[in-house]
């Protein structure tokens, strides 16, 4: 007989966690050639800067830095920069200046994104003709393989040839501008294909097809393990004039949708500073659904005001903002502070992300306990593993503040109320439980009655 230890021991490690998600990540997406990957992430406002690729005046950067800036107190733990596929690049010189140096840096990548060239163009002005420095910039950068490149009046267009992919970067003294082909639903798929850890899309694209296209793509999202929130803004003044049927503003249009996953800020300074970034960036410091959106103050985000005057937007110019379920960043007794904090539907935002988070959660910790039971089995007979694992994650819930109370999960009954089939085919249909939410006061109407003491 062989030798036998008196005492062995043996431990088995259940410690498998899934992964849930992180509501607090936004990512902003562009048209650009600056990188050759669609997405890139950043801890830190520090560690975006130190990405010199990405130039300091472009839309990204402006984002970028409204998302780091938003909250004074506390900074998003992660934001993510998402480039659109571009057809081409377009290179226009500033005014020509006598003396004045002109350049850019092409690079030049492989189907697999290995980099094959990089080629610098670069031309010092020698008159004040724009269409010099074009042919001068042009003739520096000669025959680059991959790359297509033509003068069209007093621009340089670029383009990759099939099976290359271009980045171009280290703008001196041109502007770029780009033309791409993506759909908003294509620009979704390439971009979560790469890296879906992101929870709130923004984009640079502010026009009407665009967001009407990009909303009903993150809509069908919401039933999906990986739930997507999009959010936007608009300067267009159609918003703040009285509600018309049918609309003629995006976000009435938005609004007749009934988008659920969908937010629309109005502000005049929609296209420069990007205040859905702000308005996101600084909700995403705190918990998912313990937060209202309305009161916030955020740094940055100045008061609605009239594009043409300058003046605030009145009172009735507000409302007609909140009657088509917009958002807007308005002014009472002196303090700016966010208002009213809806989904294009009307729903208020902590309320979806809560559910987002919550139904997260669930499906998380239930199925932790599946993945560690290491050859065992959650029996029919014996539920309570799963009805205490939901009731954990409801007091979680209540907890943080998003709900107020809950009944605990009801597991159906094993002999009574599970069909055979069900336990065939191993399903445990019909858990039920119940959770009341918490809300949030966000208007309070007070009335009094003043008047004289009677003398007795």
């Amino acid at each position: 007989m062989a030798y036998q230890a008196a005492v062995t021991s043996n431990i088995t490690r259940n410690t498998v966690t899934a992964q849930g998600i992180s509501l607090d990540h936004s990512i902003f997406v562009d048209s650009h050639n600056y990188f050759p990957e669609r997405v890139r992430s950043y801890g830190s406002y520090t560690e975006f800067l130190e990405d010199t690729s990405i130039p300091s005046t472009s839309n990204t950067a402006k984002a970028i830095t409204s998302a780091f800036s938003a909250n004074t107190s506390a900074a998003p733990s992660r934001v993510y920069a998402g480039r659109i596929e571009t057809d081409s690049v377009i290179i226009t010189p500033n005014t020509a200046v006598i003396g004045s140096t002109y350049g850019f840096t092409v690079k030049v990548y492989d189907a697999t994104r290995t980099l094959l060239t990089t080629t610098i163009a670069s031309f010092t002005a020698t008159t004040t003709d724009v269409a010099d420095v074009v042919t001068g910039l042009s003739t520096s950068l000669g025959t680059v393989t991959g790359v297509t490149s033509s003068i069209v009046g007093t621009t340089i267009t670029l383009a990759p040839a099939a099976t290359y992919s271009i980045v171009v970067t280290a703008f001196v003294k041109v502007a770029d501008t780009y033309t791409s082909t993506e759909t908003p639903a294509e620009i979704l798929a390439a971009i979560q294909e790469e890296d879906n850890e992101w929870y709130a899309l923004m984009a640079a694209d502010h026009t009407e097809t665009f967001q009407l296209a990009m909303a009903a793509a993150i809509q069908p999202t919401g039933a999906s393990d990986s739930p997507k929130m999009y959010w936007t803004s608009t300067s267009d003044v159609d918003s703040y004039v009285a509600v018309v049927d049918p609309a003629v503003d995006v976000i009435g249009k938005l609004k007749e949708f009934n988008y659920t996953r969908t937010v629309t800020d109005w502000s005049h300074l929609a296209d420069s500073i990007f205040p859905e970034m702000l308005a996101f960036n600084y909700a995403s410091t705190f918990q998912a659904g313990a937060a209202n959106f309305k009161f916030n103050r955020i740094a940055a985000y100045p008061a609605a005001a009239n594009p043409s005057t300058g003046a605030r937007l009145s009172t009735g110019m507000q409302g007609n903002i909140n009657a088509r379920n917009g958002n807007w960043m308005g002014r009472q007794r002196g303090v700016d502070f966010y208002q009213d904090g809806k989904v294009a539907s009307g729903e208020w935002i902590d309320i979806i992300m809560g559910v987002d988070w919550l139904n997260d959660r669930i499906e998380v910790e239930v199925l932790n306990v599946f993945l560690n039971q290491q050859g065992g089995k959650v029996s029919y007979a014996k539920p309570s593993i799963i009805k205490s694992t939901i009731d954990s994650v409801l007091q979680q819930a209540y907890d943080i503040g998003f709900l107020d109370g809950y009944v605990g999960a009801e597991i159906p009954d094993y002999l009574t109320q599970i069909p055979f089939s069900d336990k065939v085919e191993r399903i445990l249909k019909d858990v039920k439980w119940t959770g009341y939410l918490s809300g949030a006061v966000n208007n309070v109407i007070i009335n009094g009655n003043l008047t004289y003491q009677q003398a007795v």
